[in-house]
């Protein structure tokens, strides 16, 4: 594990910005919702993740360099790109690939505005 994970104050400073950031996107976080940010790291679903460049998309892990910008990028309210045309980030040759995105880490904010919506009450049962 990298230096940035160990820090656990990062780690939570991360998740306290895109709690902020959700709240600030327009979704109204009620209390269970913004604790589930809060205590759910996202970081640990996406090992790795494709950053644009041009026409390519370039994996990024955190052993890529800048731990401390992944983690941040990690913790944005955005949707991050994990698969271009079958290939997963994980399985990316460092130089990348070219092609149209296949899945993604969906927007965290977007996220919320589903959970939000699906209007889940103790004692109910989700099936998938």
């Amino acid at each position: 594990m990298t230096q940035v994970l160990e820090d656990e104050q990062h780690v939570i400073r991360a998740r306290v910005s895109l709690t902020r950031q959700i709240d600030r996107g327009g979704v109204v976080l009620s209390s269970p919702l913004a604790e589930a940010f809060l205590n759910v790291p996202r970081h640990p679903f996406v090992p790795a993740f494709y950053r644009r460049q041009g026409e390519r998309f370039i994996p990024w892990r955190i052993t890529d360099g800048d731990a401390e910008a992944w983690l941040d990028a990690v913790y944005t309210d955005d949707s991050l790109i994990t698969e271009v045309d079958g290939v997963h980030a994980e399985q990316a040759a460092p130089g990348g690939v070219t092609g149209v995105p296949t899945s993604s880490s969906t927007a965290p904010g977007l996220m919320a505005d589903m959970l939000d919506a699906l209007d889940v009450h103790e004692g109910d049962e989700v099936y998938l």
